[in-house]
């Protein structure tokens, strides 16, 4: 028996128990076998199957068919095609005309949803998966028949153009206000590596690049020898799944060309150094970025072995905010600094552990050098035995947490290993658990200092327009070389706060008394001269605190341990001066960056990281509305209810903290990491209606100027100041005395010491939805935005008042119209052939405003608006005057609709919002059994949807939005 055979067959012990690094064998640089549960072959024509029993699958078997092509297999005259190759195997199958997972017919008859048809394309593999019942022959023969055909696809020049459209779609809907930056991005990128490519002129390539040249890129790649399947359940009959996969997938023929991995090229070059500029939307907004970049040489070279994966979980723990992405954060912590650094993990696909530094243009070098001190100091006297130790506990509860029984982490690993070629070993979970375990603070240094050999290898930089000679190599990397001159200075860990408020206050918080509301008590409420009859949700308790706050006490909570908290009052922003308003809504997030008590911000964040609520709890004045909301493990929920307090009663008032917030929200929004176009959409609209919504983008931006620090103290303290006038909901899974007796002390002092009124102070703020039909169009240009947009965002919307809001069933049936609207639209992309890519419907209620509101939303070309604009009005004036097909309607309603409210329902989360809904809106759905709304969904019948449609899809209702650019504009 050798070595390996030992250490499988004794579970590691003899491995796992060897004392150091240094100790060690050779067994952990030796090639490991794949874990014998798997069934793995290789047929005569290169294809590989791996087949897994799994108990614990959810009544599925995961079916994957990953192809070994991605992104970096391309070059630059094949730009996107990997991509490209991925959405057409939906449509040019040579049995899968139309798109399967947008068949309705066909996913009835196999029991299965859309979303269990899927690809996604990465950066060395495209992956497609169809998801099935356990056992269902019909519905496994479909799935295998289908990863056929994507080895046979019929690649139609009139599909292949038909499909250019949806990827332009896509990549302007993902990326929006940041395609600028991220086309100077990959430009940069691709002169940094050899296996990435520069998307800049993807525009013009996707609209140019010939057929032929993607069934060439499609025929070299795409062959069997490059293909796996994956097939993870609980499979009864492996002999027979294991004949069927031979038979349907042995006449594959066709090898792949060698592939020189362009990765091994990259470790190999020379370091590299790269500097792009951006130009600016605003003059003076654009930072300075550098990334750099450290090589990984073994993680590809010793792939196969247990070395191999030690290394990744070592990348992994580094990256920790408690190691080092804990002291680039230490280092930024303070008030107006445009300092910031964060490192991502060298992982098996890219073989380079990752720093980004940001910083202003007046401070890069600073930035820079701070960055590099930290990382000599790291490899030169390491972490200390604090940092260890908290971050291996870290690493190692997240690795406890990870169930082997799930068919979902199977997949992912046997992914890893067949793309990758990563060690699948017996017990590979177990195995790094106890090396990690063991593995002393001393060896750890000594591994980080092995990595971080070299420091820096590689080196990006984006800067502002014109500032290309400011960042030469040779200036850089002198900065560099400045502070690795230096002898390094030991890190001192920063002192963490032991306590929120001190024994002699907590001491001095009294439990108070509380009255209980009888359980068979109901509320008579008067609303718009209707009398409203509430009726207690199931299983809560209702207690009014001797302060006047109310308490719902909810276990229902299906997730041990977690305690969620909300509390609501009906004061906010419409309670203030409309020239106040920004004042109002800011006011709470001007406090979260103060800080509360005796704590700063930054003291209140070293407090937390102690803590299950890391992220603190979450004040908010909305227009209608104020609270606070959070969330902890039961043991640390005694700290959030002493945070909870602090908030209400010390919040800290402090000028540099104010003005930090608004460097801060204005970087956000001028260097926005997320699409503004949409929250910008969303804003204009819900103006033109009335709704006022709490805005975002950048009418949040416009009203940064507009907000006041002495106006939002006063105001936030005139709100949380007055307790009487807060609800409380309380849920999870959790002791009823142990939390009430805490809610007592905690909640049940909060002050009553303002005497502000609820009703609107400014009466212009209250509007009516316009008369349709309706039709408005503007541009980021019209609302001072500063980019540009290449597609055009347009809404065809239907908003009817509402009788009463309090009715869920005509809920339900709006709801329910909207699934099977939003079902019928993706026809506007598969079967009219529209150049779209981000296409919805959706029907719900809008509380605010009293109304049902039923939309169809899209990106779409502005040489199509028009005619799609046509296209969705004849669809809705089919739904009003036809039936769906009866497939199709069950499909919706019976698969996805339901299941979506199944799953609403077991949520602790969404059952604090249904609390929420209940004592604020009135609404029922906390007073419903899961089977009572399961059974009117399932009553619904294909004449309720059209009667729906013929109520509610009317011209006098109608209105439609359009927001594109005055001109579209392609930047270089």
């Amino acid at each position: 028996m050798n070595v390996i055979k030992i250490i499988l067959g004794m579970g590691f012990l003899f491995f796992m128990n060897l004392p150091s690094l240094s100790a060690q064998t050779d067994a952990v640089e030796s090639p490991l076998h794949l874990d014998p549960s798997i069934r793995h072959g290789e047929l005569a024509n290169g294809f590989s199957y791996y087949i897994k029993h799994v108990e614990n699958t959810s009544g599925k078997f995961n079916m994957h068919l990953n192809v070994k092509t991605g992104s970096w297999h391309q070059r630059q005259d094949q730009l996107d095609f990997a991509h490209t190759i991925e959405h057409l195997a939906f449509t040019c199958g040579q049995n899968f005309p139309l798109n399967p997972a947008g068949n309705p017919e066909l996913l009835m008859s196999l029991g299965m949803k859309k979303f269990d048809i899927d690809g996604r394309t990465e950066n060395l593999s495209t992956s497609y998966n169809f998801d099935i019942p356990s056992n269902n022959i019909n519905a496994l023969d479909t799935g295998l028949l289908w990863f056929h055909d994507i080895s046979n696809l019929v690649l139609t020049a009139i599909n292949i153009d038909t499909e250019r459209g949806s990827l332009r779609q896509e990549v302007t809907y993902k990326l929006g206000s940041m395609m600028q930056r991220w086309f100077k991005k990959t430009r940069m990128d691709s002169q940094l590596f050899p296996f990435e490519l520069d998307y800049s002129n993807f525009f013009n390539h996707n609209q140019n690049f010939s057929p032929d040249s993607l069934r060439a890129f499609y025929n070299q790649w795409y062959q069997p020898d490059r293909m796996g399947l994956v097939i993870v359940g609980n499979i009864t009959h492996m002999d027979t799944l294991e004949r069927k996969i031979k038979s349907q997938f042995s006449d594959l023929k066709g090898h792949s060309k060698p592939w020189t991995d362009t990765r091994m090229e990259y470790l190999e070059r020379p370091n590299q150094f790269v500097v792009v500029e951006l130009n600016e939307s605003k003059k003076g907004t654009t930072p300075v970025e550098f990334y750099l970049y450290l090589r990984e040489n073994k993680m590809i070279e010793e792939r196969h072995t247990w070395k191999s994966l030690q290394r990744e979980l070592i990348w992994n723990v580094l990256s920790k905010l408690t190691l080092l992405n804990g002291r680039f954060k230490e280092a930024s912590k303070t008030y107006n600094t445009s300092f910031s650094a964060f490192g991502h993990s060298a992982i098996k696909a890219f073989p380079a552990y990752t720093i980004k530094v940001t910083s202003s243009r007046n401070h890069a070098r600073e930035a820079l050098q701070k960055t590099i001190r930290i990382l000599h100091q790291v490899r030169e006297l390491g972490f200390t035995r604090e940092e260890w130790e908290n971050a291996k506990e870290e690493q190692l509860t997240i690795m406890k947490s990870v169930d082997t029984t799930m068919s979902n982490y199977w997949m992912q690993e046997i992914k890893d290993h067949f793309v990758y070629e990563t060690a699948l070993p017996t017990g590979k979970k177990i195995g790094l658990q106890q090396w990690l375990t063991k593995l002393s603070l001393e060896d750890f240094n000594k591994l980080i200092k092995q990595y971080f050999s070299d420091i820096v290898n590689d080196i990006g930089v984006i800067v502002p327009h014109g500032q290309r000679s400011m960042y030469s190599e040779a200036k850089v990397r002198s900065w560099i070389e400045e502070v690795l001159d230096e002898i390094p200075k030991v890190y001192l860990v920063p002192e963490v706060p032991q306590r929120l408020l001190s024994t002699k206050e907590v001491s001095s918080l009294k439990e108070v008394h509380y009255s209980e509301m009888e359980k068979t008590a109901a509320e008579s409420i008067i609303k718009n001269g209707r009398i409203l009859r509430k009726v207690r949700p199931l299983g809560v308790r209702e207690l009014i605190l001797n302060n006047g706050i109310k308490v719902v006490l909810d276990t229902s909570g299906t997730r041990n341990n977690k305690v969620y908290i909300h509390g609501f009052s009906p004061k906010g922003a419409s309670s203030f001066p409309e020239e106040d308003y920004f004042s109002a809504i800011n006011a709470p997030l001007i406090i979260k960056n103060t800080g509360v008590g005796e704590m700063d911000k930054f003291e209140l964040e070293r407090f937390l990281a102690t803590t299950s609520f890391w992220q603190g709890v979450f004040p908010y004045i909305d227009e209608k509305e104020t609270g606070i909301t959070g969330n902890a493990d039961l043991k640390d929920f005694e700290k959030l209810l002493q945070l909870v307090y602090l908030y209400f009663t010390e919040p800290r008032n402090d000028l540099e903290a104010f003005e930090d917030w608004k460097s801060k929200e204005k970087n956000k929004y001028l260097n926005a990491t997320s699409n503004t176009i949409i929250k910008d959409y969303e804003a204009v609209m819900a103006e033109i209606l009335g709704d006022r919504e709490t805005p975002q983008g950048t009418k949040r931006f416009q009203g940064i100027s507009k907000t006041n620090i002495n106006k939002a103290y006063k105001i936030y303290k005139e709100i949380y100041s007055n307790a009487k006038d807060f609800t409380f909901v309380v849920s999870g899974n959790y002791p009823v005395d142990e939390v009430l007796s805490l809610l007592l002390k905690y909640l049940g002092n909060l002050p009553n010491l303002s005497s502000i009124e609820i009703g609107p102070k400014n009466k212009k703020k209250e509007k009516k939805i316009p008369k349709g039909p309706l039709y408005q169009e503007f541009s980021p240009q019209d609302i001072g935005a500063f980019y540009n947009m290449e597609s055009v965002m347009y809404s065809l919307r239907f908003i009817v008042p509402v009788t009463n809001p309090t009715d869920w069933k005509e809920q339900i049936k709006v709801e329910a119209l909207g699934a099977l609207l939003e079902a019928k639209v993706q026809d506007l992309r598969h079967v009219n052939g529209f150049a779209l890519y981000n296409l919805r419907a959706f029907g719900k209620l809008n509380r605010d405003l009293s109304c049902y509101d039923i939309e169809i939303r899209l990106d779409t070309d502005p040489e199509e608006l028009k005619a799609v604009s046509k296209v969705c009005k004849e669809m809705v004036s089919e739904i009003k005057n036809h039936y769906f097909k009866e497939a199709r309607f069950k499909e919706v309603i019976q698969n996805r609709f339901l299941n979506q409210y199944k799953r609403l329902q077991k949520s602790t989360f969404q059952r604090l919002r249904q609390l929420h809904d209940f004592y604020v809106y009135n609404e029922a759905w906390a007073t419903l059994s899961e089977s009572e709304i399961e059974c009117y969904i399932t009553s619904l019948t294909r004449e309720d949807i059209r009667e729906t449609a013929q109520k509610y899809l009317n011209k006098s209702s109608l209105m439609e939005f359009v927001m594109q650019n005055k001109k579209s504009i392609h930047y270089p």
